[in-house]
């Protein structure tokens, strides 16, 4: 039966040839399509519903063969051998799928010379933005190396770098600062603690930590616990596409605002004061006064060691950017100006000289063990949420921009579980919760190939913590604000943004508005409420205001198009077809009822009918096609 109809599909074809092009044109203009079908209406799908029918017997037998399938294939030997485990396994650690492929003749040197730039910004980096945390400047360091390396093994992007990120750091300063505000921040040994790190004696002779400082580690650690404890639940239960509904313009505004905040916060330390602690609404406004009214105040040698040290940042990193394609190696800026203030400050002596403030002692050694506390979940659960959503929508977004430019794929649950999982790692070595950061990913991704330059990241980072950590003790706190802000230039540019989304995409510009803002006046986790509900109630208005148009008949065909737009469509005799741009929901309902009743004339809610007449001179029937199905919701004044 076969080489028969190969046969004629030969035969149709030569004769198909040998017809001339008028012919042929001829031929496929009088072709003609049939098709029979039966024809189904709601009442034929209702009546197989209750009495079932051979057609909804099949579909039910369908689905329950399905379901029995999914089900032997999960109890099915295979499943559970060592082949099944193994698969689980690659699964949970991509790297067991991308490492033994490793092409060391062009990765090698690529991952040796990007790990060690990273890991260059790692260190200031670190120190600064664990300050910003309101926490230890060494436990920055640690955020580098067991988060790391948890992350080379179980994320899925070639090129995300992950540790101490400035908009996370503020959020965990809110924190631990709200928790622990009432404790005096006396800088007294730190005596032995069952949950915090054991206080070993430093080459000074001093403990690790002061009480204060021990208990806000207690709290951030508890938190990094927590926020793991989150994201790989969310992993698991494949949320990942939570970060769809977290728009560009709503993680751009946030940032932004998040950005403002961060500055405001580092202010003091480039004007050497001390400002009191202030809360709530308005707080970033209230301490920005009161710095302005202390300016007299403010100690000389931390503005001018502040502002010479930002502005040489700054036009360094302005270099790099300009020069990217002549240098080899990105001038690792942050490290010198560190280096160099550190060196001078310890020369000139300007902590008694001039009171700057510096760092004081770091402690040496590998990351303590600590034992996160279990009695504050309660109080930062809510925080830990917002924490966990936007660090990983920050990563999420920046993971995939690289991976499209590089050609693969990253999966956004394995992420969630990595991110986890490194912050659940982290908050046992005495870390605060990871994200990556922006500048610290472009240069990975610029010069590593792949995620076995973390192995340099991690040596570098842990030899800087073994052998060279105490020379840091002379650095001023202004440098290290200095950091901070310089690196928060490329997100304050993000205010140009709100121009062009005005140009574009009004709705957009009113949700990044109000989420920058949002933060700026009213804090990160009610400004991000903010944001979230100024998005949602554009997405109601704008599906509430949804346009109808109504649907002719092209002459000589079977298609529908809008009367307004196609002069040849004409409304079929006794029919009238309205067509609601957008799912019919409550908020727009009733929009479409008044817009049926203006197109029929017939109001069904009302016993008089003020027939409407059509083109043809008749009154016309009803019939809606819209884009949400047949489901109204119990909707009155809307029939079908």
């Amino acid at each position: 039966m076969t080489r028969l109809y190969m046969l004629e599909w030969q035969n149709s074809r030569l004769q198909s040839k040998m017809e001339s092009p008028v012919e042929r044109a001829s031929s496929r203009q009088s072709r003609d399509i049939a098709i029979a079908r039966n024809v189904y209406d709601e009442s034929f799908f209702t009546a197989s519903k209750r009495h079932g029918s051979p057609l909804s017997s099949k579909e039910d037998s369908t689905k329950k063969s399905r379901y029995l399938n999914v089900v032997r294939r999960k109890l099915s030997p295979s499943s559970c051998s060592w082949s099944g485990f193994i698969s689980v396994l690659t699964q949970l650690m991509p790297i067991i799928r991308w490492l033994p492929k490793y092409n060391f003749k062009e990765d090698l040197f690529p991952d040796l010379n990007g790990g060690v730039t990273v890991a260059v910004m790692h260190i200031p980096q670190g120190l600064a933005f664990a300050m910003l945390a309101s926490l230890p400047p060494v436990t920055g360091l640690y955020t580098a190396i067991i988060p790391v390396l948890l992350y080379m093994i179980m994320g899925t992007s070639r090129h995300l770098s992950v540790g101490s990120f400035a908009v996370i750091c503020l959020m965990v300063a809110q924190v631990v600062e709200r928790e622990v505000g009432h404790m005096p921040a006396t800088p007294s040994p730190a005596p032995g603690n069952s949950s915090m790190p054991s206080p070993s004696p430093t080459s000074g002779g001093s403990a690790l930590w002061s009480p204060y400082d021990s208990a806000k580690l207690e709290v951030a650690i508890s938190l990094s616990l927590l926020v793991g404890i989150i994201q790989v639940i969310m992993g698991v239960a494949k949320l990942g596409v939570v970060a769809t509904y977290l728009s560009d313009p709503l993680i751009s505004g946030f940032t932004t605002g998040s950005a403002v905040l961060v500055v405001n916060s580092q202010l003091k330390h480039i004007l050497g004061l001390t400002v009191p602690r202030i809360t709530g609404s308005f707080a970033a406004v209230k301490i920005f006064i009161h710095m302005m009214k202390n300016i007299p105040s403010a100690n000389v040698g931390a503005v001018i060691t502040g502002l010479l040290c930002l502005f040489l940042l700054i036009g360094l990193k302005e270099i790099n950017v300009r020069f990217k394609d002549k240098l080899k190696v990105p001038i690792p800026a942050e490290l010198l100006v560190v280096a160099v203030g550190t060196a001078i400050s310890y020369g000139a002596a300007i902590n008694a000289n001039f009171g700057t403030p510096i760092i004081g002692e770091i402690p040496k050694g590998l990351p303590p063990l600590s034992v996160p506390s279990l009695s504050k979940i309660s109080n930062i659960f809510s925080d830990a949420f917002v924490i966990a959503v936007v660090i990983f929508a920050t990563n999420i977004s920046l993971s995939t921009m690289f991976a499209k430019k590089r050609g693969y794929s990253v999966d956004p649950n394995q992420e969630l579980i990595a991110y986890g999982a490194g912050n659940i790692g982290g908050s046992f070595f005495s870390c605060f919760p990871i994200c990556n950061a922006l500048a610290r990913t472009a240069v990975q991704e610029n010069l590593a190939n792949t995620q076995l330059c973390s192995v340099v990241v991690i040596i570098l980072v842990l030899l800087v913590l073994l052998f060279i950590a105490p020379l840091f003790f002379h650095l001023p706190k202004a440098i290290l604000a200095a950091v901070v802000i310089a690196n928060l230039v490329g997100l304050l540019k993000q205010f140009r943004r709100l121009r062009q989304l005005w140009g574009i995409h009004k709705p957009d510009a009113i949700v990044w508005f109000f989420s920058c803002f949002g933060v700026i006046l009213l804090g990160v986790g009610l400004g991000l409420g903010v944001g979230v509900i100024c998005a949602l109630f554009i997405v109601v208005l704008s599906l509430s205001r949804s346009k109808y148009t109504i649907l002719g008949r092209v002459k000589e065909t079977e298609l529908y198009r809008d009367i307004n737009q196609w002069p040849s469509a004409f409304e079929v005799r006794s029919v009238k077809v309205v067509r609601l741009e957008s799912p019919l929901f409550f908020g727009n309902a009733e929009r479409f009822r008044e817009a049926l009743i203006d197109a029929t004339g017939v109001d069904p809610s009302s016993q008089q009918e003020a027939p409407k007449l059509g083109n043809d001179g008749e009154k016309h029937d009803l019939l809606k096609n819209k884009s949400g199905g047949n489901s109204y919701g119990g909707i009155p004044g809307v029939v079908s």
